[in-house]
Parts: structure tokens; C-alpha cells; sequence
């Protein structure tokens, strides 16, 4: 997705819900620039809100744990 759909739905977001608060909890999609390369953020599919990628902005050492976590947990 680019910064030009995000803002569409933004506007159509607001229209809909108004002063509603997003949970971006349904699905998200990478915000590409306009040379196609991955910025580093994510764009929520519903209300197009811009944010980090959480996943992209963390060590090594904290994705490992992440991993154990996931691995104890079957």
C-alpha cells in the first residue's frame, strides 16, 4: 500500500466511525514508497493508519526470546 490509498482510507474511516478508535487488529500491509522499496511501517487495511513495524525495529536478541517464548508455548 502507499501513502495515497492509506489517505483514502483514512477519509473514508473518519466518514464511517468519526471519533471511533481503531485497534488495527484485523489486518495491516507493509507501506511501500514510491520506488517499491518496504519503509519500514505498517498500514492498518481498515482505518489506514501509518505505524512502526514492530517485528522490523527489534534486535536479534529480542526476536530469539520471542522465538522461545513462542516454542515453550507449543
Amino acid at each position: 500500500m502507499n501513502l495515497g490509498e492509506a489517505g483514502r482510507r483514512q477519509v473514508a474511516w473518519k466518514a464511517r466511525h468519526s471519533s471511533k478508535i481503531c485497534k488495527h487488529e484485523r489486518m495491516v500491509d507493509y507501506l511501500i514508497s514510491k520506488k517499491g522499496k518496504n519503509t519500514g511501517y505498517l498500514v492498518c487495511m481498515e482505518c489506514g493508519e501509518a505505524f512502526l513495524d514492530p517485528l522490523k525495529h527489534i534486535s536479534r536478541r529480542q526476536i530469539k526470546t520471542l522465538e522461545e517464548l513462542a516454542a515453550e508455548d507449543g
